[in-house]
């Protein structure tokens, strides 16, 4: 069973990536699939192909995210929140951030894993991947919180 990353370790890659302060904290909900409409879900896979992580974003958390690291102004991130749509731009940078986050698996008793695909908007993730995100007990459900933009919810789901 892939172990999920401590929260230190996803805010320690946030904050080099973002050059900011992000906060991370626990989340008192778990990520549903509502939260993840026009947002992006992204799975990892090891060397012998077997699935090992799925993470999904929740849209203001995937959206303050990728604006950050792109420097897009606020108040087009809340367009695309209001109208529950990741631009290309921001779903190119949140991809990237989702490669970066790979390395937060690499610690004693997982397998290497690496990002093989995301899907964006979420919707078009295949029903048995969604259903291991939300449904999944080996997870995480974290809080993001980027300053001078905003939070959302991340949710980390190791698998077999």
């Amino acid at each position: 069973m892939t172990e999920v990353p401590a929260n230190k370790l996803i805010k320690d890659v946030l904050d080099g990536l973002l050059g900011k302060d992000v906060a991370v904290s626990p989340s008192a909900l778990t990520l549903s699939s509502s939260d993840t409409v026009g947002s992006m879900i992204a799975c990892y896979h090891d060397d012998d192909g077997m699935l090992k992580a799925v993470l999904g974003w929740s849209l203001p958390a995937g959206a303050h995210v990728a604006a950050a690291l792109g420097l897009v102004p606020k108040p087009a991130v809340q367009d695309m929140i209001s109208e529950r749509f990741l631009r290309s731009d921001l779903a190119e940078n949140l991809g990237e951030v989702c490669n970066v986050l790979a390395s937060t698996f690499e610690h004693q008793g997982n397998e290497h894993v690496r990002l093989t695909t995301v899907y964006c908007p979420a919707n078009t993730t295949p029903s048995a991947l969604a259903n291991l995100l939300y449904s999944n007990a080996n997870r995480a459900d974290l809080v993001i919180d980027v300053p001078g933009y905003g939070a959302g919810v991340l949710g980390i789901v190791g698998c077999n």
